[in-house]
């Protein structure tokens, strides 16, 4: 593990991420590294975990996230799936509110396939394509990972290689029957946000959200603050 990266893990575990059910922080593998708990499919091993670490054969880099992705995925259909109701994924310069986010679960149905976030529906894709911002972190509900890999990757139906990580997620959701959830507040205001506090605050928000988001900014509203650099995933 880099000094970056135990610099921000040790951020993470001293702030927001104990008040989860569990967590795990996702890295590439060392195929040097000791095997400590092998995760296999097909007869091959893809991860293995150890301690609170998730390791995952694949390469760093954000042109691998979507393999990376997919791959965690699989491992929580495998090893977690019926231990736990929401998955999270988020990055490790995040900060979440768990107590807000365990509000808003809540009211949801985990044995339905859900996928929660900040909802885009960038314009130059004419509105058909709608996914959650890798940047402001994304939830699926148990059903949800059953879902995407069963429908989805299993089957061949999304791609496992292209640039865009939350994209692609979006639309293998999409393909695989999951439900995107409204999260706006009875206020209409966003419950997950992918830039800084400082981009809010005072505001106005950043313009590309004008562009990007499904629902327009109109005001000032936090919760969950986000940002992206890396992985972490998170069991509810």
């Amino acid at each position: 593990m880099t000094n970056n990266l135990k610099d921000k893990a040790a951020a993470i575990n001293s702030t927001w991420a104990p008040r989860c059910t569990k967590y795990v922080f996702v890295i590439s593998a060392d195929k040097a590294h000791q095997e400590v708990t092998t995760i296999r499919n097909n007869q091959e091993t893809f991860a293995y975990v150890e301690n609170d670490i998730l390791y995952i054969y694949s390469p760093e880099g954000y042109l691998n996230l979507v393999p990376k992705v997919r791959k965690v995925m699989q491992y929580l259909y495998e090893q977690e799936l019926h231990n736990y109701d929401w998955f999270l994924k988020a990055d490790d310069d995040s900060y979440f509110i768990i107590e807000n986010l365990r509000y808003l679960l809540s009211k949801h149905d985990p044995s339905k396939g859900l996928y929660l976030g900040y909802a885009l529906e960038p314009e130059v894709y004419s509105k058909s394509v709608l996914y959650m911002s890798g940047g402001a972190g994304y939830v699926f509900s148990r059903e949800g990972i059953k879902l995407i890999i069963e429908n989805g990757y299993n089957v061949g139906a999304c791609k496992e290689t292209t640039e865009f990580e939350d994209l692609e997620i979006g639309k293998c959701a999409k393909i695989a029957g999951v439900t995107v959830v409204n999260t706006l507040d009875k206020l209409d205001r966003e419950t997950f946000h992918p830039d800084h506090l400082k981009d809010f605050l005072p505001g106005p928000p950043q313009e590309w959200l004008n562009y990007y988001a499904k629902n327009k900014p109109k005001g000032v509203n936090v919760t969950e603050i986000l940002l992206w650099v890396f992985h972490i995933y998170v069991y509810m």
